[in-house]
Protein backbone atom coordinates (compact mmCIF):
# COMPACT_ATOMS: atom_id res chain seq x y z
CA UNK A 1 0.00 0.00 0.00
CA UNK A 2 1.53 3.30 -0.78
CA UNK A 3 0.09 5.35 2.14
CA UNK A 4 2.03 3.03 4.59
CA UNK A 5 5.21 4.62 2.89
CA UNK A 6 4.27 7.79 3.19
CA UNK A 7 4.36 9.99 7.00
CA UNK A 8 0.37 10.55 6.71
CA UNK A 9 -2.50 8.25 4.94
CA UNK A 10 -4.36 9.72 2.52
CA UNK A 11 -7.83 9.22 3.30
CA UNK A 12 -11.47 10.37 1.60
CA UNK A 13 -14.31 10.76 3.62
CA UNK A 14 -17.56 9.81 2.22
CA UNK A 15 -20.75 10.97 3.80
CA UNK A 16 -24.35 12.10 2.30
CA UNK A 17 -24.37 14.50 5.11
CA UNK A 18 -21.92 17.37 5.61
CA UNK A 19 -22.29 21.55 6.36
CA UNK A 20 -23.68 23.90 3.07
CA UNK A 21 -23.89 27.03 2.03
CA UNK A 22 -27.92 26.63 2.28
CA UNK A 23 -27.93 23.96 4.75
CA UNK A 24 -25.48 25.00 7.84
CA UNK A 25 -26.32 22.87 10.49
CA UNK A 26 -26.37 19.66 8.18
CA UNK A 27 -23.75 17.08 9.28
CA UNK A 28 -22.74 18.83 11.55
CA UNK A 29 -21.23 16.04 13.48
CA UNK A 30 -19.61 14.67 10.21
CA UNK A 31 -17.36 18.24 10.46
CA UNK A 32 -16.04 18.23 13.70
CA UNK A 33 -15.31 14.41 12.98
CA UNK A 34 -13.11 15.71 9.98
CA UNK A 35 -11.75 18.69 11.84
CA UNK A 36 -10.44 15.37 14.73
CA UNK A 37 -8.75 13.57 10.97
CA UNK A 38 -7.43 16.11 9.71
CA UNK A 39 -4.73 16.95 11.63
CA UNK A 40 -3.67 12.99 11.66
CA UNK A 41 -4.16 12.04 8.08
CA UNK A 42 -4.48 14.08 4.30
CA UNK A 43 -8.66 14.21 4.17
CA UNK A 44 -10.76 14.40 1.51
CA UNK A 45 -14.20 14.88 1.73
CA UNK A 46 -17.05 13.86 -0.96
CA UNK A 47 -20.29 15.04 0.07
CA UNK A 48 -23.02 12.78 -1.54
CA UNK A 49 -26.05 15.04 -2.55
CA UNK A 50 -28.89 14.63 -4.90
CA UNK A 51 -28.80 16.66 -8.21
CA UNK A 52 -31.01 20.02 -8.67
CA UNK A 53 -30.99 22.88 -10.73
CA UNK A 54 -28.59 24.98 -9.98
CA UNK A 55 -26.56 22.18 -8.17
CA UNK A 56 -23.42 21.54 -10.32
CA UNK A 57 -21.98 17.81 -11.11
CA UNK A 58 -18.91 18.31 -8.70
CA UNK A 59 -18.10 21.51 -7.16
CA UNK A 60 -14.88 22.07 -5.34
CA UNK A 61 -14.90 24.15 -1.89
CA UNK A 62 -13.01 23.97 1.69
CA UNK A 63 -14.33 24.01 4.89
CA UNK A 64 -12.31 25.27 7.57
CA UNK A 65 -8.93 24.03 5.42
CA UNK A 66 -10.70 20.42 4.82
CA UNK A 67 -10.73 19.98 1.10
CA UNK A 68 -14.47 18.97 0.26
CA UNK A 69 -16.13 17.63 -3.33
CA UNK A 70 -19.50 17.87 -3.37
CA UNK A 71 -21.06 15.63 -6.02
CA UNK A 72 -24.23 15.52 -7.08
CA UNK A 73 -25.90 12.57 -9.40
CA UNK A 74 -29.85 12.17 -10.39
CA UNK A 75 -32.84 10.99 -7.86
CA UNK A 76 -35.59 9.88 -9.03
CA UNK A 77 -38.25 9.99 -6.63
CA UNK A 78 -40.73 7.98 -8.21
CA UNK A 79 -38.48 5.53 -8.46
CA UNK A 80 -36.45 5.09 -5.33
CA UNK A 81 -34.99 1.49 -6.46
CA UNK A 82 -32.91 3.35 -9.14
CA UNK A 83 -31.17 5.78 -6.91
CA UNK A 84 -27.94 3.66 -6.08
CA UNK A 85 -27.09 2.66 -9.82
CA UNK A 86 -28.18 5.95 -10.72
CA UNK A 87 -25.50 7.72 -8.18
CA UNK A 88 -22.88 4.31 -9.24
CA UNK A 89 -22.93 5.42 -13.09
CA UNK A 90 -22.61 9.29 -12.90
CA UNK A 91 -21.20 9.88 -9.98
CA UNK A 92 -17.52 7.33 -10.39
CA UNK A 93 -16.96 9.51 -13.49
CA UNK A 94 -16.92 12.72 -11.47
CA UNK A 95 -14.93 11.12 -8.52
CA UNK A 96 -12.57 8.91 -9.79
CA UNK A 97 -9.50 11.29 -10.75
CA UNK A 98 -9.87 11.74 -6.29
CA UNK A 99 -8.93 8.38 -5.24
CA UNK A 100 -5.70 8.41 -7.15
CA UNK A 101 -3.42 7.99 -3.95
CA UNK A 102 -5.94 7.11 -1.64
CA UNK A 103 -5.00 4.86 0.96
CA UNK A 104 -8.44 4.13 2.50
CA UNK A 105 -12.04 5.08 2.40
CA UNK A 106 -14.11 5.91 5.45
CA UNK A 107 -17.91 6.55 5.05
CA UNK A 108 -20.32 7.74 7.49
CA UNK A 109 -23.46 5.20 7.63
CA UNK A 110 -23.75 2.10 6.99
CA UNK A 111 -26.54 2.68 3.93
CA UNK A 112 -26.35 4.53 1.26
CA UNK A 113 -22.67 6.25 1.54
CA UNK A 114 -21.84 3.22 2.93
CA UNK A 115 -23.08 1.11 -0.24
CA UNK A 116 -21.51 3.47 -2.81
CA UNK A 117 -18.50 3.58 -1.21
CA UNK A 118 -17.57 -0.25 -0.75
CA UNK A 119 -18.76 -0.13 -4.81
CA UNK A 120 -16.06 3.02 -5.39
CA UNK A 121 -13.56 0.76 -3.22
CA UNK A 122 -13.79 -2.48 -5.46
CA UNK A 123 -13.43 -0.16 -8.41
CA UNK A 124 -10.34 1.48 -7.44
CA UNK A 125 -9.39 -0.86 -5.37
CA UNK A 126 -8.84 0.57 -2.35
CA UNK A 127 -9.47 -0.72 1.80
CA UNK A 128 -12.23 1.14 2.98
CA UNK A 129 -14.24 1.38 6.50
CA UNK A 130 -17.73 2.16 7.14
CA UNK A 131 -18.77 4.29 10.82
CA UNK A 132 -22.41 3.49 11.83
CA UNK A 133 -24.26 5.89 14.24
CA UNK A 134 -27.78 4.49 14.61
CA UNK A 135 -30.60 4.68 12.21
CA UNK A 136 -28.49 3.03 9.69
CA UNK A 137 -28.29 -0.43 11.77
CA UNK A 138 -31.63 0.22 13.49
CA UNK A 139 -33.89 0.32 10.60
CA UNK A 140 -32.39 1.12 7.34
CA UNK A 141 -29.68 -2.10 6.87
CA UNK A 142 -32.04 -4.53 8.54
CA UNK A 143 -34.71 -3.74 5.80
CA UNK A 144 -32.58 -3.76 3.17
CA UNK A 145 -30.71 -7.06 4.08
CA UNK A 146 -30.90 -9.75 1.40
CA UNK A 147 -31.92 -7.56 -1.32
CA UNK A 148 -30.33 -7.67 -4.88
CA UNK A 149 -29.02 -3.94 -4.62
CA UNK A 150 -26.95 -3.96 -1.67
CA UNK A 151 -25.78 -7.60 -1.68
CA UNK A 152 -22.52 -7.83 -1.28
CA UNK A 153 -21.66 -4.75 -0.01
CA UNK A 154 -19.83 -5.69 3.85
CA UNK A 155 -17.73 -7.65 1.34
CA UNK A 156 -15.70 -4.46 0.76
CA UNK A 157 -15.18 -3.71 4.07
CA UNK A 158 -12.17 -3.87 6.62
CA UNK A 159 -13.05 -2.22 9.59
CA UNK A 160 -16.30 -0.83 11.03
CA UNK A 161 -16.42 1.63 14.20
CA UNK A 162 -19.67 1.64 16.25
CA UNK A 163 -20.73 4.77 18.47
CA UNK A 164 -22.15 2.51 20.81
CA UNK A 165 -21.56 -0.99 22.22
CA UNK A 166 -24.67 -1.72 21.04
CA UNK A 167 -24.62 -0.41 17.88
CA UNK A 168 -21.45 -2.96 17.60
CA UNK A 169 -23.71 -5.89 18.68
CA UNK A 170 -26.29 -5.12 16.36
CA UNK A 171 -23.60 -4.80 13.34
CA UNK A 172 -22.48 -7.93 14.28
CA UNK A 173 -25.27 -10.02 14.20
CA UNK A 174 -26.38 -8.46 10.80
CA UNK A 175 -23.01 -9.19 9.38
CA UNK A 176 -20.57 -11.63 11.14
CA UNK A 177 -17.98 -11.70 8.60
CA UNK A 178 -17.11 -8.27 8.63
CA UNK A 179 -13.52 -8.13 10.24
CA UNK A 180 -12.76 -5.34 12.89
CA UNK A 181 -15.56 -4.29 14.63
CA UNK A 182 -14.38 -1.29 17.10
CA UNK A 183 -16.98 0.54 19.63
CA UNK A 184 -15.77 4.50 19.18
CA UNK A 185 -17.00 7.02 20.57
CA UNK A 186 -17.49 10.24 18.71
CA UNK A 187 -17.64 11.96 22.23
CA UNK A 188 -18.05 15.51 23.04
CA UNK A 189 -16.04 18.32 22.90
CA UNK A 190 -15.50 18.92 26.39
CA UNK A 191 -14.18 22.51 26.25
CA UNK A 192 -17.49 23.85 24.14
CA UNK A 193 -19.81 22.14 26.42
CA UNK A 194 -19.20 22.93 30.47
CA UNK A 195 -21.11 23.51 33.26
CA UNK A 196 -20.41 27.22 33.02
CA UNK A 197 -20.83 29.51 30.06
CA UNK A 198 -23.73 31.75 28.55
CA UNK A 199 -27.17 30.33 29.16
CA UNK A 200 -30.13 31.09 26.39
CA UNK A 201 -33.48 30.41 25.96
CA UNK A 202 -36.95 30.65 27.75
CA UNK A 203 -36.08 28.51 30.61
CA UNK A 204 -33.02 31.04 31.63
CA UNK A 205 -35.21 33.14 34.43
CA UNK A 206 -37.63 30.03 35.27
CA UNK A 207 -37.52 28.66 38.61
CA UNK A 208 -35.89 25.14 39.35
CA UNK A 209 -36.72 22.26 38.02
CA UNK A 210 -36.86 23.34 34.39
CA UNK A 211 -37.11 19.96 31.82
CA UNK A 212 -35.52 20.02 28.45
CA UNK A 213 -36.22 17.70 25.38
CA UNK A 214 -34.92 18.41 22.35
CA UNK A 215 -35.48 15.43 20.11
CA UNK A 216 -38.47 16.84 18.25
CA UNK A 217 -41.25 15.03 16.31
CA UNK A 218 -39.04 13.76 12.66
CA UNK A 219 -41.16 11.63 10.94
CA UNK A 220 -38.36 8.91 10.65
CA UNK A 221 -39.84 6.82 7.37
CA UNK A 222 -37.63 3.81 8.23
CA UNK A 223 -39.20 3.73 11.45
CA UNK A 224 -41.71 1.86 12.67
CA UNK A 225 -42.25 4.20 15.89
CA UNK A 226 -42.20 7.45 12.92
CA UNK A 227 -42.68 10.97 14.91
CA UNK A 228 -42.48 9.00 18.07
CA UNK A 229 -39.27 7.51 17.26
CA UNK A 230 -37.28 10.17 19.88
CA UNK A 231 -40.28 9.72 22.45
CA UNK A 232 -42.06 12.75 21.87
CA UNK A 233 -45.43 11.48 22.07
CA UNK A 234 -44.51 9.98 24.90
CA UNK A 235 -43.79 12.66 26.69
CA UNK A 236 -46.51 14.93 25.81
CA UNK A 237 -48.85 12.36 27.34
CA UNK A 238 -47.03 11.83 30.53
CA UNK A 239 -46.49 16.24 31.28
CA UNK A 240 -50.30 16.38 30.10
CA UNK A 241 -50.86 13.18 33.36
CA UNK A 242 -48.52 15.14 35.77
CA UNK A 243 -49.30 18.53 34.91
CA UNK A 244 -51.37 19.28 38.14
CA UNK A 245 -48.23 18.21 40.25
CA UNK A 246 -46.19 19.95 37.29
CA UNK A 247 -47.72 22.81 38.40
CA UNK A 248 -47.88 22.46 42.04
CA UNK A 249 -43.64 22.08 42.21
CA UNK A 250 -43.69 25.16 39.56
CA UNK A 251 -42.06 22.61 37.27
CA UNK A 252 -41.66 24.09 33.08
CA UNK A 253 -40.49 22.72 30.44
CA UNK A 254 -38.85 23.41 27.10
CA UNK A 255 -39.53 21.39 23.67
CA UNK A 256 -37.10 21.78 20.75
CA UNK A 257 -35.97 19.98 18.13
CA UNK A 258 -37.48 19.24 14.47
CA UNK A 259 -41.24 19.79 14.02
CA UNK A 260 -41.28 20.90 17.79
CA UNK A 261 -43.52 24.04 16.99
CA UNK A 262 -45.42 21.93 14.02
CA UNK A 263 -49.55 22.61 14.63
CA UNK A 264 -50.29 19.33 16.17
CA UNK A 265 -47.64 19.98 18.93
CA UNK A 266 -49.14 23.95 19.30
CA UNK A 267 -52.51 22.23 19.62
CA UNK A 268 -51.60 20.33 22.32
CA UNK A 269 -49.94 22.92 24.38
CA UNK A 270 -52.92 24.76 23.96
CA UNK A 271 -55.33 22.33 25.85
CA UNK A 272 -53.26 21.99 28.99
CA UNK A 273 -54.12 24.09 32.23
CA UNK A 274 -51.20 25.96 31.91
CA UNK A 275 -49.51 26.40 28.58
CA UNK A 276 -47.34 29.00 30.11
CA UNK A 277 -45.05 26.25 31.41
CA UNK A 278 -44.59 24.74 28.16
CA UNK A 279 -42.14 26.75 25.31
CA UNK A 280 -41.76 25.47 21.88
CA UNK A 281 -38.35 26.49 20.77
CA UNK A 282 -38.37 24.68 16.76
CA UNK A 283 -35.13 23.36 15.33
CA UNK A 284 -32.25 24.46 16.76
CA UNK A 285 -29.09 24.83 15.40
CA UNK A 286 -26.17 22.72 17.28
CA UNK A 287 -23.80 25.88 18.19
CA UNK A 288 -27.42 26.84 20.27
CA UNK A 289 -27.39 23.26 21.83
CA UNK A 290 -24.99 24.03 24.84
CA UNK A 291 -26.36 27.59 26.15
CA UNK A 292 -29.96 25.91 26.03
CA UNK A 293 -28.63 22.90 28.18
CA UNK A 294 -27.26 25.48 30.71
CA UNK A 295 -30.76 26.76 31.23
CA UNK A 296 -32.37 23.59 32.06
CA UNK A 297 -31.75 21.27 35.15
CA UNK A 298 -32.30 18.37 33.75
CA UNK A 299 -32.68 16.54 29.68
CA UNK A 300 -34.87 13.97 29.01
CA UNK A 301 -34.90 11.19 26.27
CA UNK A 302 -37.72 9.45 25.98
CA UNK A 303 -36.46 7.66 23.00
CA UNK A 304 -38.07 4.76 21.45
CA UNK A 305 -34.78 3.44 19.53
CA UNK A 306 -30.83 5.23 19.28
CA UNK A 307 -27.94 4.58 18.47
CA UNK A 308 -25.98 6.62 21.02
CA UNK A 309 -27.84 9.99 21.21
CA UNK A 310 -25.28 13.64 21.09
CA UNK A 311 -27.07 15.31 23.14
CA UNK A 312 -27.15 12.86 26.10
CA UNK A 313 -23.00 13.40 26.34
CA UNK A 314 -23.64 16.92 25.63
CA UNK A 315 -25.76 17.52 28.49
CA UNK A 316 -23.64 15.12 30.86
CA UNK A 317 -20.58 17.62 29.87
CA UNK A 318 -22.63 20.52 30.36
CA UNK A 319 -23.17 18.99 34.04
CA UNK A 320 -26.71 18.34 33.71
CA UNK A 321 -28.38 14.72 34.20
CA UNK A 322 -30.38 12.61 31.85
CA UNK A 323 -33.56 10.81 31.99
CA UNK A 324 -33.44 8.69 28.79
CA UNK A 325 -34.86 5.07 27.88
CA UNK A 326 -33.27 1.91 28.24
CA UNK A 327 -32.92 1.40 24.14
CA UNK A 328 -29.67 1.45 22.15
CA UNK A 329 -26.56 3.36 23.60
CA UNK A 330 -28.30 5.68 25.95
CA UNK A 331 -27.56 3.01 29.39
CA UNK A 332 -23.61 3.29 28.25
CA UNK A 333 -24.51 7.18 29.02
CA UNK A 334 -26.10 7.13 32.19
CA UNK A 335 -25.86 5.51 35.26
CA UNK A 336 -29.33 4.70 36.52
CA UNK A 337 -29.04 6.93 39.54
CA UNK A 338 -25.98 8.24 39.61
CA UNK A 339 -26.06 10.24 36.29
CA UNK A 340 -29.52 10.56 35.79
CA UNK A 341 -32.69 7.93 35.44
CA UNK A 342 -32.95 4.74 32.92
CA UNK A 343 -36.69 4.60 31.92
CA UNK A 344 -38.52 1.87 29.74
CA UNK A 345 -39.14 2.88 26.51
CA UNK A 346 -42.84 4.23 25.71
CA UNK A 347 -44.14 3.65 29.26
CA UNK A 348 -46.03 6.82 29.94
CA UNK A 349 -46.80 6.21 33.87
CA UNK A 350 -43.01 5.65 34.27
CA UNK A 351 -42.06 9.04 32.52
CA UNK A 352 -44.62 10.79 34.12
CA UNK A 353 -43.93 8.96 37.95
CA UNK A 354 -40.67 10.46 36.81
CA UNK A 355 -41.16 14.19 36.30
CA UNK A 356 -43.41 14.25 39.03
CA UNK A 357 -40.52 12.52 41.84
CA UNK A 358 -37.84 14.94 40.75
CA UNK A 359 -39.70 18.37 40.02
CA UNK A 360 -38.89 19.32 43.62
CA UNK A 361 -35.75 17.72 43.85
CA UNK A 362 -33.12 20.54 42.18
CA UNK A 363 -30.12 19.58 44.75
CA UNK A 364 -30.50 16.09 43.97
CA UNK A 365 -30.51 17.02 39.76
CA UNK A 366 -27.61 19.09 40.65
CA UNK A 367 -25.85 16.80 42.61
CA UNK A 368 -26.49 13.98 39.45
CA UNK A 369 -25.06 16.90 36.77
CA UNK A 370 -21.62 16.49 38.96
CA UNK A 371 -21.28 13.02 38.68
CA UNK A 372 -22.26 12.98 34.96
CA UNK A 373 -19.59 15.79 34.38
CA UNK A 374 -17.13 13.32 35.19
CA UNK A 375 -18.07 10.46 33.84
CA UNK A 376 -17.78 12.45 30.09
CA UNK A 377 -14.17 13.59 31.25
CA UNK A 378 -13.59 9.97 31.64
CA UNK A 379 -15.04 8.22 28.81
CA UNK A 380 -16.41 10.81 26.18
CA UNK A 381 -13.44 12.95 25.84
CA UNK A 382 -14.00 13.36 21.91
CA UNK A 383 -10.03 14.46 21.80
CA UNK A 384 -9.68 10.63 22.16
CA UNK A 385 -11.75 10.02 18.63
CA UNK A 386 -8.87 10.74 16.38
CA UNK A 387 -6.48 8.49 17.66
CA UNK A 388 -8.91 5.61 18.04
CA UNK A 389 -9.83 5.95 14.44
CA UNK A 390 -6.15 6.02 13.13
CA UNK A 391 -5.73 2.64 15.05
CA UNK A 392 -8.83 1.15 13.32
CA UNK A 393 -7.45 2.51 10.20
CA UNK A 394 -4.05 0.58 10.79
CA UNK A 395 -5.73 -2.79 11.28
CA UNK A 396 -7.79 -2.38 8.53
CA UNK A 397 -4.94 -2.09 5.97
CA UNK A 398 -3.34 -5.20 6.58
CA UNK A 399 -6.73 -7.19 5.44
CA UNK A 400 -6.81 -8.54 2.26
CA UNK A 401 -7.57 -5.95 -0.71
CA UNK A 402 -9.95 -7.54 -3.51
CA UNK A 403 -11.21 -5.88 -6.42
CA UNK A 404 -10.32 -3.70 -9.10
CA UNK A 405 -12.21 -5.08 -11.92
CA UNK A 406 -15.30 -3.28 -13.51
CA UNK A 407 -18.22 -5.65 -10.79
CA UNK A 408 -19.41 -4.05 -7.96
CA UNK A 409 -22.78 -4.14 -5.89
CA UNK A 410 -25.02 -2.22 -8.09
CA UNK A 411 -24.58 -4.11 -11.23
CA UNK A 412 -26.56 -6.93 -9.33
CA UNK A 413 -29.76 -4.38 -9.16
CA UNK A 414 -29.82 -3.77 -12.63
CA UNK A 415 -31.46 -5.40 -15.76
CA UNK A 416 -29.04 -5.54 -18.93
CA UNK A 417 -31.76 -3.05 -20.90
CA UNK A 418 -31.27 -0.49 -17.53
CA UNK A 419 -27.57 -0.64 -17.47
CA UNK A 420 -27.12 -0.10 -21.45
CA UNK A 421 -29.42 2.91 -21.06
CA UNK A 422 -27.53 4.28 -18.59
CA UNK A 423 -24.02 4.00 -19.95
CA UNK A 424 -25.02 5.39 -23.08
CA UNK A 425 -26.71 8.59 -21.54
CA UNK A 426 -23.44 8.76 -19.67
CA UNK A 427 -21.38 9.20 -22.76
CA UNK A 428 -23.89 11.26 -24.83
CA UNK A 429 -23.72 13.58 -22.28
CA UNK A 430 -20.52 13.88 -20.76
CA UNK A 431 -19.44 17.67 -22.00
CA UNK A 432 -23.15 18.89 -21.52
CA UNK A 433 -24.19 20.92 -18.79
CA UNK A 434 -25.91 19.52 -16.17
CA UNK A 435 -29.12 21.13 -16.47
CA UNK A 436 -29.24 19.55 -20.43
CA UNK A 437 -27.61 16.73 -19.01
CA UNK A 438 -29.80 15.34 -16.46
CA UNK A 439 -32.61 15.87 -18.94
CA UNK A 440 -31.40 14.17 -21.77
CA UNK A 441 -31.16 11.42 -19.24
CA UNK A 442 -34.82 11.70 -17.67
CA UNK A 443 -36.00 11.35 -21.72
CA UNK A 444 -34.27 8.53 -23.15
CA UNK A 445 -34.60 6.38 -19.34
CA UNK A 446 -37.89 7.33 -18.19
CA UNK A 447 -38.95 4.56 -20.82
CA UNK A 448 -36.39 1.66 -19.48
CA UNK A 449 -37.50 2.70 -15.98
CA UNK A 450 -41.39 2.19 -16.65
CA UNK A 451 -40.56 -1.55 -18.32
CA UNK A 452 -38.19 -2.52 -15.84
CA UNK A 453 -40.67 -1.81 -13.23
CA UNK A 454 -43.42 -3.13 -14.71
CA UNK A 455 -41.68 -6.03 -16.22
CA UNK A 456 -39.63 -7.50 -13.10
CA UNK A 457 -39.99 -7.18 -9.49
CA UNK A 458 -39.29 -4.09 -7.56
CA UNK A 459 -35.69 -4.59 -5.83
CA UNK A 460 -35.03 -2.68 -2.17
CA UNK A 461 -32.20 -0.01 -2.44
CA UNK A 462 -30.72 2.18 -0.14
CA UNK A 463 -32.59 5.75 0.45
CA UNK A 464 -31.89 8.38 -1.28
CA UNK A 465 -30.18 11.49 0.45
CA UNK A 466 -30.98 15.07 -0.28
Amino acid sequence: MTGLARDRLRVILMTSGFPTTDKPGNGIFNLRAAKALKNLVDLTVIHLRAWKPGRRRIEATKLEGIPVYTVTAPQIPCYKWLNGPLYEYFGWSQVRSLFNDCDLIHSVGADFAGVMASSWARRVPVHHITQVVGSDINSVIPRQRGSRASKGWEEQLHGVACNSRALAQAFVTLHPAVPNVKVIYRGVDLDRCRPTGPAIGPLVHRPPVRFLFLGGFPAYRDSPHRTNTKGGQTLLAAWREAEEDLIASDASLLIGGPDSNAKIVNGWRAELVDPSRVHLAGHLHPDQIPPHIRSSDVVLIPSLAEGLPNVAVEAGACGRPVFGSNVGGIPEVIVDGETGLLLPAGEVKAWKNALIAYARKSFELKAMGDRARCRMEALFDSRTYGEQMMNLYRVALREPLSGGDATHVWNTGLRRVERDRLSAVLKMNRHRGPDDWWMTFFGIHSRACHEAVHSSSRQTLPKSIG
